[in-house]
């Protein structure tokens, strides 16, 4: 697994980079990166290590081969029939001649879609099974609490013309995708920082705990913490503010109901509690449109209207992924 470990490393390590590239080739090589990554598990996980990812992952591998499944779907040549897109009806009278039609209006977007949502799954896949090994696993923390807020840092300099060479020339750092990285790193500092606390507490006795290194790693952490909040807030994108406040409510929640400890009844009696002040959130925020553009708030108000009025035309098949 140290193969498979090392290419996860790599993988998180080059996610900033990945907001200043795009493009099919690019995809096919993250997707050609990770179907090696995956092979490098199967081939060197043990048989212990095997049957416990199972036991974990089964329950998440069952949903997510419904998308995957349904984008193939969409994918089929299929006859002209109601559940077809319109759209190849109207070719086939302009072309004067038959068309393979199907429930996607391109095949090709429909594709790429499905090749990213694989990437996606995959990488979860790698992760779940890199990090069955504690020492690993918490490896893997600090390292995304520090290119997240590596990330928050590139943003911060970039947005403040530090970096002079970024500033000249017509590359400039995408705000929003590295916002978001930021916010996850609220998240995910938070974690490190009640990690270093756990680790010192349960091994308060043992000489590999030390309370100076114990005191310097929940400093880093608060530290990184803190930048990462500043840039979130400083940034001021509703959308992102409102993701990092409800990841860091569902840690401090989780957090609560690990340290009391008061039974299967009070939990989830508090991830109740927790639901239905999100349903609250999402209903007072609602409005007339699609629901999944009632948090589009940092976009034009015709660029909202325009997708409310392609939704609205969508059928409830969809008009294939991608699109």
């Amino acid at each position: 697994m140290r193969t498979a470990f090392y290419l996860l490393i790599g993988l998180i390590g080059f996610t900033p980079a990945l907001f200043f590239v795009d493009g099919p080739i690019f995809d096919g090589f993250l997707s050609a990166y990770a179907a090696l990554a995956v092979a490098v598990v199967g081939l060197s996980i043990r048989p212990g290590e095997a049957d416990y990812l199972s036991m974990v992952i089964r329950p998440t591998l069952i949903f997510a081969v419904i998308p995957a499944a349904w984008m193939l779907i969409q994918l089929l040549p299929m006859p002209a029939t109601g559940t077809v897109n319109s759209i190849w009806a109207s070719a086939q009278i302009a072309l004067n001649h038959a068309v393979i039609a199907g429930i996607s209006i391109d095949r090709g977007a429909t594709l790429l879609a499905f090749m990213k949502y694989c990437f996606a799954v995959s990488v979860i896949f790698i992760a779940a099974a890199v990090t069955i090994d504690r020492a690993r696993a918490e490896f893997v923390l600090f390292w995304l609490a520090g290119i997240t807020t590596l990330a928050a840092i590139v943003l911060i300099g970039g947005e403040m013309r530090a970096l002079k060479l970024i500033a000249e020339t017509t590359i400039t750092p995408p705000n929003p995708s590295l916002t978001a990285l930021a916010a996850i790193g609220v998240v995910i500092n938070a974690t490190a920082a009640v990690r270093a606390i756990e680790r010192y507490e349960t091994r308060r006795s043992s000489i590999d705990a030390p309370f100076a290194k114990f005191v310097w790693t929940f400093i880093l952490c608060v530290m990184a913490l803190t930048v990462c909040v500043c840039t979130v807030v400083a940034f001021e994108n509703p959308a992102v503010v409102f993701a990092a406040i409800s990841g860091l409510a569902a840690f401090v929640i989780i957090m609560i109901i690990r340290r009391l400890g008061l039974g299967p009844w009070v939990n989830i009696f508090f991830a109740l509690t927790a639901v239905v002040i999100a349903i609250m959130i999402i209903i007072t925020n609602s409005g007339s449109g699609d629901p999944t553009l009632r948090f589009a708030f940092g976009a034009p108000s015709a660029l909202i209207q325009i997708t409310q009025s392609v939704l609205s035309d969508t059928p409830w098949i969809g008009n294939g992924a991608g699109q």
